[in-house]
């Protein structure tokens, strides 16, 4: 790293603050924008995160309020219950913190480039750039990486703040980590520091999000390229030692916890297997190298639903050309890291930030936000081949390049943002970009209808309405453009076509059903419960048991199934059955729990109902549940009080009767 008595010329230190500015200015208009896709569910919807007052219980409840029972990750549903509480749901101040993120990441970027290249001089002088140079490079580095296109998602998508908050860990014990070995090469001295380094940001990484955890593997890398060589034998054991212990046993227990529910009744429920996925992965990686380096007009969009699945080799012929590239290029980084380190270690670091998102665990098959450090493997690899191929370049030549390819990125980037400037710009950009992708086509058409009103003949409903029956229509499709339709009968008080009940069956029989198809059903639910629906249980009963015939659907849908057996038909053993396996299936989740407590109260079983609140009130932790168990207590208390004022015949049968609605 440059000695801290060397100061930075005017010129870099300007060059430094413009590039800050730039990307808060490329990105200023996005913050205008709305709430898309998870932000719904994570944050609008999410009403564990509404804090409103500073008491310990709704801040605990609010860091527990993540959707998904297997992860935590309260430090970033803090950071949103903040906004919260300052200012309720507006979207502008979620997304500025957003910003102030990435810009602070833009910083630990530099020094973790400024101090790889320090560390690549001082362990192999012969290879190694002045400082001066080093510095300028790092600087071109972060300024691409603050301006990328494809890292606008991390920023405008507010809920991706999980992505670049816990790189803001990242890249701290990554700097971090490269001064301690920098010391450790000037100076000597034992592994503590790197431990610390590693350990401490890890640590605190892992509240926001899992990404952190592959921090140690990014130091490994380094490791691996870096002290290869004799010269470095006297402290390898030592080192060993240290990544047998951050590298080795975070495995095993990541193996052990893959196991416990992938695959099981508490996993994802998708429609591809394990090894279409991975097949799949391998065409999405060089899309994602695509993306960064190159990308094209329409190349960057929120949902990329309507890239094909690969189910073979050669289906589609791409997939085996892909795997092709990808083993060439791993080849490359591993020849390559005596010649040329940063070469290697960019490409290492590319395809171990994709290790968790990229391989196994069965999530959604491409999100451009799962690049946000990959990009920087990517980036540092393209730029030190351009800084070698251009040694001999004059400094007017070099700068020249620098500014053409800032000046694209910044464009692309800004063009991004002004799209992402308000709902209906971004929901048409989408629909013209992707016009084969459903879910692009269900937000425009969902967006229009939103702004039609309850006119049948307004222009945006007809003109959605067609957009619906396309989308409906798409291969792989879920369920909500059916369910849209069906609102949107509903909105202008007519009957819906029964049609799409039969469609909307008829797709949850024939595949696995996903969240979508979830989120689709459970906003009929509350439709009809809340009277705003024509009352149809029967054809909601028959989708719901249509997702509930394949093998571990989620015990969202069981949840579900539920409550229409509770509160639409009154059935009374059904409900509590089902309810039951809900609250087996997640034990710690206090809102399913209350949910069987609710149902016990209503139909008589108060011993049960008394256990179950008393199970509820252990895992009340720091009072995150109080305002919840007092709800239950005053529900049980009133009913039990109702109970004792029944003839003593009403009082033997009220637990088997069954109401209707």
């Amino acid at each position: 790293m440059v000695p801290p008595s060397v100061r930075p010329s005017p010129i870099w230190m300007s060059c430094a603050a413009s590039a800050l500015l730039l990307a808060a200015v490329i990105y200023w208009p996005g913050l205008s924008g709305g709430f898309v896709f998870d932000d719904f569910s994570f944050i609008v919807w999410n009403d564990g995160l509404h804090v409103e007052h500073l008491r310990l219980g709704e801040w605990a409840r609010a860091a527990l309020s993540f959707p998904a029972d297997h992860q935590g990750r309260w430090l970033t549903m803090l950071s949103f219950a903040a906004n919260h509480y300052l200012h309720g749901l507006t979207p502008f101040g979620y997304k500025l913190v957003n910003l102030a993120i990435h810009l602070a990441n833009g910083v630990l970027l530099y020094l973790v480039v400024a101090r790889l290249l320090a560390l690549w001089a001082a362990q192999r002088p012969e290879q190694g750039m002045p400082t001066e140079r080093g510095r300028w490079l790092a600087l071109l580095i972060a300024t691409l990486w603050l301006v990328l296109p494809i890292n606008l998602t991390a920023v405008l998508y507010i809920t991706q703040r999980l992505e670049s908050l816990s790189h803001l860990f990242v890249l701290a014990g990554l700097a971090w980590y490269l001064r301690a070995r920098i010391s450790m090469l000037a100076q000597g001295g034992g592994v503590g520091r790197l431990m610390t380094a590693l350990i401490v940001p890890t640590a605190l990484g892992l509240l926001a999000k899992e990404s952190a955890i592959l921090l140690p593997l990014y130091a490994a890398c380094v490791e691996a390229t870096f002290f290869s060589d004799a010269r470095t034998q006297p402290i390898r054991q030592s080192l060993l030692k240290v990544y047998g212990l951050l590298l080795l046993l975070p495995l095993a227990i990541g193996l052990v916890w893959l196991a416990s529910w992938i695959g099981t009744e508490h996993s994802y429920a998708r429609t591809y297997t394990t090894t279409e996925r991975l097949l799949t992965e391998a065409r999405v990686f060089v899309h994602y190298m695509q993306w960064i380096l190159l990308p094209l007009p329409n190349d960057l969009t929120l949902y990329h639903d309507d890239i094909k699945l690969s189910t073979g080799l050669l289906s589609p012929p791409q997939t085996l050309a892909a795997i092709a590239f990808l083993t060439t290029l791993m080849g490359i980084a591993v020849a390559q890291t005596r010649r040329r380190p940063m070469l290697s270690v960019g490409l290492a670091w590319f395809f171990a930030g994709h290790l968790l998102t990229g391989t196994v665990i069965p999530l959604e098959l491409v999100f451009e936000h799962r690049n946000y450090f990959p990009s920087v493997g990517l980036l540092l690899a393209a730029v030190s081949l351009a800084a070698e191929a251009l040694r001999t370049a004059s400094t007017r030549a070099l700068t020249a390049s620098a500014v053409v390819v800032i000046s694209f990125y910044a464009f692309t980037t800004a063009m991004r943002a002004a799209e992402w400037s308000s709902p209906s710009r971004l929901a048409l950009s989408e629909a013209i970009k992707r016009p084969d992708s459903p879910r692009a086509q269900y937000e425009f058409a969902y967006n229009a209808l939103q702004r039609a009103g309850s006119d049948p003949n307004a222009p945006l409903r007809v003109e959605a309405k067609a957009a619906l029956e396309r989308c409906r229509r798409m291969p792989g499709s879920d369920t909500q453009c059916e369910v849209a339709l069906i609102l949107d009968a509903n909105t202008t008080s007519t009957v819906p076509d029964p049609a799409l009940w039969a469609a909307m069956t008829s797709k949850l029989r024939a595949r696995m059903p996903g969240m979508g198809d979830y989120s689709a059903a459970a906003t009929l639910y509350q439709c009809q419960l809340t009277g705003r629906c024509y009352f149809q249980p029967d054809q909601l009963k028959g989708a719901v048991d249509a997702a509930l015939s394949h093998p571990h659907p989620g015990a969202v849908w069981l949840d579900l199934s539920a409550q229409i057996d509770a509160f639409f038909r009154g059935d009374a053993d059904a409900a509590l059955a089902k309810f039951r396996e809900v609250a087996r299936l997640q034990p710690a989740n206090a809102i399913t729990r209350g949910n069987l407590v609710r149902v016990l109260i209503m139909f008589g079983h108060l011993p049960e109902a008394e256990r179950e609140l008393q199970t509820l009130e252990r895992l009340n932790h720091l009072g995150a549940h109080d305002e919840l168990i007092r709800r239950l207590r005053r529900e049980l208390d009133q009913r039990a009080a109702s109970m004792d004022a029944m003839p003593l015949s009403a009082l033997r049968t009220s637990s088997s009767v069954k109401t209707k609605r």
